[in-house]
């Protein structure tokens, strides 16, 4: 990458950011109290030291969703906790897309990482 005149930092900065992506894939999710919560803390940890984000930050960003009311940028956006389903369908394309951009040895990844336990 250097040769295309990707500095070192911009380079550990890519990398970093795949690991966080590759790791996602490990996550599982549990039916919480007013929805879908981060099963696996410790991957998550992960995740967010990578991403260089507050584990709460990460939770609140992969289990909710921003639902705005009003017309032309007016309301207020508000959260929405997502429920099991909504989470394990965000994560269902993640496998796919992953084996479509990467190779055949990455293709471990599965729906099967998210869990219905709850």
């Amino acid at each position: 990458m250097g040769v295309i005149g990707v500095t070192p930092e911009e380079q550990t900065d890519i990398f970093r950011l795949l690991a966080a992506i590759l790791h996602l894939g490990n996550l599982t999710f549990k039916k919480g109290r007013d929805g879908a919560e981060i099963e696996s803390t410790a991957v998550a940890q992960t995740v967010a030291r990578l991403l260089g984000v507050e584990l709460a930050m990460l939770e609140k960003a992969l289990c909710n969703r921003t639902v705005s009311r009003g017309v032309g940028g007016r309301g207020s956006p508000y959260l929405t906790p997502l429920n099991l389903d909504d989470v394990r369908a965000l994560f269902a394309s993640g496998p796919f897309l992953v084996s479509a951009r990467f190779p055949s040895s990455l293709r471990f990844c599965s729906v099967s990482s998210v869990s219905t336990k709850g």
